[in-house]
């Protein structure tokens, strides 16, 4: 009810205003952003049988309703919203959700309905149910292909993990740009024993890389995702080989736009006292050219008072997530989004 209320006043005053669009998006039209989001948890109230998803039924443990999932929808559409600078990201790619229903209700029974995102999802083999997923506005990024890359740990674990979503699309009506959702394989069993099943995630993530720069080396590439590994752990850095100490030596280079956050400690998720930067964006080196048609902003952590709290153990402040162990906090994730800003270069 608060956030409804909060959403009318909002519009209220954008319309009073002259900046609200109910046609379309009212961006710079040389500029969009591109964003990602963990969204912690984001399923259905439906039982699904083939997955492991009986917490989050109202039946469940979790006492998962009908009720609170609309307000977690809500909450989303809020924090993209204001991501966007209130209009929301032209290409949104998401993990932790459970379906392409769930990402339906999202862009059609919020306000994002006036958007008309379309969607692109498919269903990994991870026991849980739990997917990534891209929405996108189809008057910014015209979409031409999009495939699941399966990731197998199975050599490393018995358990499966989550596909790597790839989306190619145009920008700007001309520019062609590779995108690429991740959701590495969790620190289940500590972050030693766990590491082995990432860089096997970060090695096949990599492989169809190099399968893109093969065809043209000049390919702009975007690459978000839940890694569960910093920017300098062996997986992003070495296997992946996305470096963010220094610029890209050759076209075929990886920068990782968060490796500077990571270095100050600034991060998208806690564990106890401290912030992992675990949530990254990492371009390919033609993104940072100024001969290129395209060039990307540096990314960003959002980072709105709403979507902490003070963190009453530890010190400072935390996500404010939606579940606390069992208990129903009813925030937003225990993640942090982040983003960036695909630029039109009208002066390669």
């Amino acid at each position: 009810m608060k956030f409804r209320m909060y959403h009318l006043i909002s519009v209220i005053i954008l319309c009073i205003t002259g900046n609200f669009n109910l046609t379309g998006f009212a961006q710079n039209p040389d500029k969009i952003r591109m964003g990602f989001y963990n969204v912690e948890n984001l399923f259905d109230t439906i039982n699904d049988p083939v997955t492991n998803d009986d917490e989050f039924t109202p039946a469940g443990t979790k006492g998962w309703s009908f009720g609170r999932y609309l307000e977690k929808l809500d909450h989303i559409y809020k924090t993209l919203t204001a991501m966007g600078e209130w209009d929301p990201p032209a290409v949104m790619g998401f993990c932790e959700v459970e379906n392409r229903s769930v990402l339906y209700d999202l862009v059609s029974k919020t306000p994002f309905v006036k958007h008309q995102y379309e969607i692109v999802h498919q269903d990994s083999p991870d026991k849980r149910g739990i997917d990534v997923g891209l929405i996108y506005h189809p008057k910014l990024f015209k979409l031409i292909s999009f495939k699941a890359i399966r990731v197998d740990i199975t050599q490393d674990s018995s358990s499966t993990t989550r596909d790597i979503l790839y989306v190619c699309g145009k920008v700007f009506k001309k520019d062609t740009v590779h995108i690429f959702i991740n959701h590495w394989p969790s620190r289940s069993g500590g972050q030693a024993k766990s590491e082995p099943r990432r860089i096997i995630a970060a090695t096949t993530l990599r492989m169809h890389v190099d399968s893109i720069f093969q065809l043209n080396a000049n390919a702009n590439i975007v690459i978000m995702g839940d890694l569960n590994d910093e920017p300098g752990d062996k997986s992003v850095y070495e296997a992946l080989g996305a470096k963010g100490d220094s610029i890209p030596a050759k076209k075929t280079d990886l920068y990782n736009g968060m490796y500077s956050y990571y270095k100050k400690e600034i991060g998208t998720e806690k564990f106890q006292e401290h912030w992992h930067c675990l949530d990254q964006i990492i371009l390919s080196y033609p993104l940072l050219d100024k001969k290129n048609s395209l060039i990307m902003s540096s990314p960003s952590i959002f980072k709105a008072s709403w979507l902490i709290e003070p963190d009453t153990k530890y010190l400072g402040d935390r996500p404010y997530r939606t579940y606390a162990g069992p208990k129903y906090i009813g925030g937003y994730s225990d993640h942090l989004p982040v983003y960036v800003d695909i630029i039109k270069n009208d002066k390669p």
